[in-house]
């Protein structure tokens, strides 16, 4: 009778065990799954922030100057970014992408972007591209803690004339129509990433476009 009783504990024991990891293994999905639906959240809105901070995709005047551009992230939110902002007879245009992907390259273009604003407005026309870019490589540096760079092309237009850096960033390019058809010219510079420490790797260039 000892032993049936000591089969019949254990078999309770095991089975209440069983029920008991059931019971943990779906607390924990649910959890998991609770964190997923608040992590999404987070990340859909983040996207919406971001996409606030930018122009909007309709065509722009800046004098004798139309600026439009699209946004299309390779995932919901990450560190693709551009703007455009007056300087007075000038314009600025910032393109640029934070290294990685999801909220904390996020946070960091909206670092740069409150920067091109404040600059923008407090400079205007004394605003010189290439101060500008050594100012954003100290708010890539800091917003990012030293673990994020940020690849960027920066430009003042005025009329005919173009100054720009470029910091690592896939060279645009400048198309004219002519006579004989369509000319694409790539803006080639030479620079580090932003966020590096390495101030004054940058050359500013120069070019009169049509």
């Amino acid at each position: 009778k000892v032993v049936k009783r000591s089969e019949a504990l254990l078999t309770f024991a095991t089975q209440l065990a069983n029920h008991v990891g059931d019971a943990l293994l779906f607390h924990y999905l649910q959890r998991d799954v609770a964190q997923q639906v608040a992590l999404a959240r987070d990340v859909e809105l983040t996207a919406t922030i971001q996409a606030s901070l930018l122009p909007p995709p309709t065509l722009q005047h800046f004098g004798a100057l139309q600026t439009c551009g699209v946004w299309q992230p390779a995932s919901a939110c990450g560190g693709d970014f551009w703007t455009v902002k007056p300087l007075g007879d000038r314009t600025l245009l910032v393109v640029g992408d934070v290294s990685g992907h999801g909220i904390a390259p996020a946070m960091v273009t909206a670092a740069v972007a409150g920067a091109c604003a404040a600059m923008a407005a407090v400079h205007g026309p004394q605003l010189q591209v290439g101060a500008f870019v050594a100012e954003l490589d100290t708010v890539v540096r800091r917003a990012g803690g030293g673990q994020l760079h940020m690849t960027c092309f920066a430009a003042v237009i005025d009329g005919t004339e173009l100054e720009y850096v470029n910091a690592g960033h896939t060279a645009p390019y400048v198309t004219t129509t002519l006579a004989t058809g369509r000319d694409l010219a790539a803006l080639v510079g030479r620079g580090n990433p932003l966020g590096l420490g390495t101030a004054g790797s940058w050359k500013v260039q120069r070019r009169t476009v049509a």
